[in-house]
């Protein structure tokens, strides 16, 4: 399969364009943790905030990826939504596939765009991965652990199926003067 995986191209005034000038590390160890007959591309639009939607043509046309991948944070949404409708729009069978602290923590704000198809909630390297494993050999997504999707078809298709938070509360989270609090989404605010 064809994965292009983009960064948004927001940043803020503690995120300065001309420090951002490194390889987006979450983005390169989620491509490094896919199986390697797939072919990975790597975006970080900080990089062409004068030129995205170019950009974004240009990667699209000749890549022609199957899935994308957007990482996105709070103030990136909006961003986000847009970049995923311009996608699909140029490419309407891509499946596109939301990560980072947004998806994670904010699921249901995504529930009202339509162009994305998953969201990885938590760690998104072996989600990701077995996502791709699915797609590939038409096997069912459920089964993933820590991706969310739309149901197939009834009713509540628009509706997204969440997935279980990760359990932080059984990792020790230790901080200079003592342990920090540990803190677990409730079983009943997951299982919608």
């Amino acid at each position: 399969m064809n994965v292009l995986l983009l960064s948004m191209p927001d940043s803020f005034e503690h995120m300065p364009t001309v420090a951002i000038r490194m390889p987006n590390g979450a983005l390169a160890s989620l491509a490094g943790n896919v199986d390697p007959h797939h072919h990975v591309a790597i975006a970080d639009l900080v990089l062409a905030q004068s030129s995205v939607a170019r950009t974004i043509e240009r990667l699209v046309r000749e890549l022609q990826p199957d899935v994308v991948g957007l990482s996105i944070m709070t103030f990136q949404r909006v961003t986000a939504f847009k970049i995923a409708r311009l996608v699909r729009t140029l490419k309407p069978d891509v499946r596109i596939v939301a990560g980072g602290y947004d998806p994670s923590l904010a699921p249901e704000a995504y529930e009202r765009s339509d162009d994305i198809h998953f969201l990885v909630r938590g760690e998104g390297e072996r989600p990701l991965c077995d996502l791709l494993r699915a797609l590939e050999s038409g096997a069912s997504v459920e089964r993933v652990g820590g991706l969310s999707y739309r149901a197939p078809r009834g009713p509540d298709s628009s509706r997204l199926r969440l997935a279980r938070l990760p359990a932080t509360d059984v990792v020790p989270r230790v901080a200079i003067g003592g342990e920090l609090p540990r803190v677990r989404a409730s079983d009943s605010e997951n299982e919608r």
